[in-house]
């Protein structure tokens, strides 16, 4: 049986709740390599100072465009609006996940027939400040979701020399003009199966 999935995180938990990504992740790839499933920005220096290959499966985000609940995305760039970022990459608007990390997922997800959407995200801390003028502006940029940690992430790898792309699938809508609550519940086997996807990306880098 999978290991359940923490609502609130991009870790994999087993049953009972022991934090243990690394050591599942090291079985799904075979062996040999010290993989761990990461969440926030600052979570992953640990991992990449040792010497570690990250995968990331990011949370479920909110879709900023009309899109079903469960529509995977795939940023080829996050705007940076949070704080992390700024302090492993000089200043700019976005910043884009690493070329070969980004072509082994999409190769990944065509070979499997996985219907996905390429485009922007939007990571931002101020959850309370996804204010309707903002949403449309992000989506005038070409944002399909917003979350809270692309951007720093896609920063701190860009600054220690790995790979990385990310996952995502949306939980919740803030494109009408009331937001839709967290509707992707219930759903651990659709979550498992993007998480084995994303483990398969890896063993191609």
């Amino acid at each position: 049986m999978p290991p359940a999935w923490h609502p609130l995180s991009a870790l994999f938990l087993p049953d009972p709740p022991l934090l243990a990504p690394a050591g599942i992740l090291r079985r799904l790839l075979n062996g040999g390599r010290r993989i761990e499933l990461i969440y926030a920005g600052d979570r992953m220096f640990p991992s990449i100072r040792d010497g570690e290959r990250v995968a990331v499966a990011g949370p479920g985000p909110g879709g900023l465009a009309p899109r079903a609940i469960g529509h995977v995305i795939v940023p080829t760039f996050a705007i940076r609006d949070e704080g992390t970022s700024y302090h492993y990459q000089p200043p700019s608007r976005s910043i884009e996940p690493t070329p070969d990390a980004l072509e082994a997922l999409l190769a990944t997800l065509k070979r499997h027939d996985v219907p996905f959407e390429t485009g922007g995200t939007w990571t931002t801390d101020a959850f309370y400040r996804e204010t309707r003028a903002k949403v449309d502006r992000r989506v005038a940029e070409g944002c399909l979701a917003v979350e809270m940690e692309a951007s720093a992430l896609f920063a701190i790898a860009r600054f220690r020399g790995v790979p990385i792309a990310q996952l995502l699938t949306t939980s919740d809508d803030l494109s009408g003009d009331e937001w839709s609550g967290m509707r992707l519940q219930g759903r651990d086997d659709f979550r498992w199966s993007l998480f084995l996807l994303a483990a398969e990306a890896v063993r191609a880098l």
